[in-house]
């Protein structure tokens, strides 16, 4: 005797999937010589040893038999089984949470199709969760979308859709749906309950085919699809120098090249927090994952033995007392105002021009700031080195009131930027973007400013690189 012992009876596939046939034989007078397999009648196979079995590529649906052989020839055929093929899928979809609408494609695979003449599909969905819009976006991959229409309608109370696809009347005689691919995208909606990380069902129940040469055929065993979201935590930033707006630089696979730009996440206070180290590419832009930290602390420092003349110099010094003599001829912009407070104070002073003059000397091997050094300039206990450079976002820069000039200018006007009242680059930057667990970030993008402090004049961008001041 032979039996089937897998695929079950009536199984299902999908059109192009592996199907594994296996078969028990046994004969009480022999041994059994071999098995052979059969698909609709036509040979895929054999097996000369136990356990029996062999593979095939499902195309479509159709009967298997298995033929045992014993060692005198004597044969027994075993009994039917049948499988099912699907062609069809609906296929699975992420995507970010901060899309509101989905498309749900309806997909051809495997063997594909022939000879169709039209689909009527039916549908369900968890309206609680997602709602059909009655959008239908007709595909290309088997007929002309030119050569055929869609109809539907939706029935919220049951949670269906109903959905006919057919040929145009203008399509020629003999048109037809063939091969695999994309048929249709169904497009929904989420409501209010669908989270922000979350997934919802979409079944296809049924579909059946019309043939051209009459007839149809109905499948209701169709993979459901899995329409899922996710948080979109990248975060892509640029660095740009503000007198010329060019990318400050770095290239990671040539460490020298470049002065380094390192990126880091942190808290609100500028505490690091664990992640990882990132730096801007060649064009200034680096991304960041918002689940590491929603502030950022970018560095970018000049070695204290390096002769910084080529960027900062008299001439800087000399802008910084102009502004102090309140010279009509020069006023500066905010960034300039910004690389004028090298001491970080808030305030433009005669201590700025004489840090400048003695760091360009290399007097000073860094600049000493309100922040790090105590009034007798010394070190505080919780020292770090100075900043040579300080970053702003672009946005803030563009509405913050605090960099406007002073209506009152060159006096204070209790608001925008004199002399008299410097804004304060935050050692750590926000991202702006909302980052709970409940919400939904946007990502984000943001380009922030680079400010080499004491270059009043903006040397920077006309000198060459060399990994060391650039």
């Amino acid at each position: 005797m032979v039996e089937i012992v897998a695929p079950s009876d009536n199984a299902y596939y999908l059109s192009g999937e592996t199907v594994v046939i296996d078969a028990m034989a046994s004969d009480i007078d022999s041994a059994i010589a071999q098995v052979e397999f059969y698909f609709n009648g036509i040979f895929i196979g054999s097996d000369f040893s136990a356990p029996f079995n062999v593979s095939f590529t499902a195309t479509q649906s159709g009967m298997i038999t298995a033929i045992a052989t014993g060692d005198v020839g004597v044969q027994t055929t075993s009994a039917p089984v049948h499988i099912n093929v699907n062609p069809y899928i609906v296929q699975d979809v992420e995507q970010f949470c901060n899309q509101d609408n989905v498309f749900i494609p309806v997909t051809v695979i495997g063997a594909g199709i022939n000879d169709v003449t039209g689909f009527d599909f039916e549908l369900s969905f968890d309206v609680d969760r997602i709602v059909p819009t009655g959008v239908l976006i007709k595909r290309n991959d088997m007929l002309s979308q030119s050569l055929f229409n869609t109809d539907y309608s939706i029935d919220l109370f049951n949670q269906k859709m109903l959905i006919s696809v057919f040929l145009d009347s203008q399509a020629p005689l003999g048109t037809t749906f063939s091969g695999a691919g994309e048929l249709l995208w169904i497009e929904f909606q989420k409501r209010p309950a669908f989270g922000s990380v979350d997934s919802t069902v979409i079944a296809m129940l049924s579909i059946t085919e019309t043939y051209a040469g009459g007839g149809v055929e109905f499948i209701d065993s169709i993979p459901y699809s899995v329409f899922a979201t996710k948080r979109n935590t990248l975060f892509e930033g640029s660095l740009a120098f503000w007198a010329d707006h060019s990318p400050v630089q770095f290239d990671s696979s040539h460490m020298n090249d470049f002065l380094i730009t390192t990126i880091t996440p942190t808290n609100q206070s500028c505490v690091n927090l664990p992640g990882d180290t990132i730096h801007p590419d060649l064009g200034g832009a680096f991304i960041h994952d918002l689940d590491q930290g929603d502030y950022l602390l970018i560095e970018r420092d000049i070695a204290g033995s390096t002769d910084v003349q080529p960027v900062i110099n008299s001439f800087d010094a000399f802008l910084v007392r102009k502004l102090l003599l309140e010279d009509p001829a020069f006023i500066p912009d905010v960034y300039q105002l910004m690389a004028m407070d090298v001491n970080m104070d808030g305030v433009i002073s005669a201590g700025d021009v004489s840090q400048i003059n003695q760091r360009s000397l290399l007097v000073l091997d860094e600049f000493r700031q309100e922040w790090n050094y105590t009034a007798d300039g010394m070190q505080a206990p919780d020292y770090r080195r100075s900043r040579d450079w300080v970053f702003v976002d672009h946005k803030v820069t563009s509405l913050d009131p605090a960099y406007t000039r002073s209506s009152t200018y060159p006096h204070d006007n209790g608001v925008g930027y004199s002399r008299h009242r410097v804004p304060c680059a935050p050692c750590s930057i926000w991202t702006e973007v909302d980052t709970r667990p409940e919400a939904c970030p946007d990502g984000g993008i943001a380009t922030y400013i680079g400010i080499l402090l004491g270059d009043v004049n903006g040397n920077y961008r006309y000198i060459a690189r060399d990994g060391v001041l650039k």
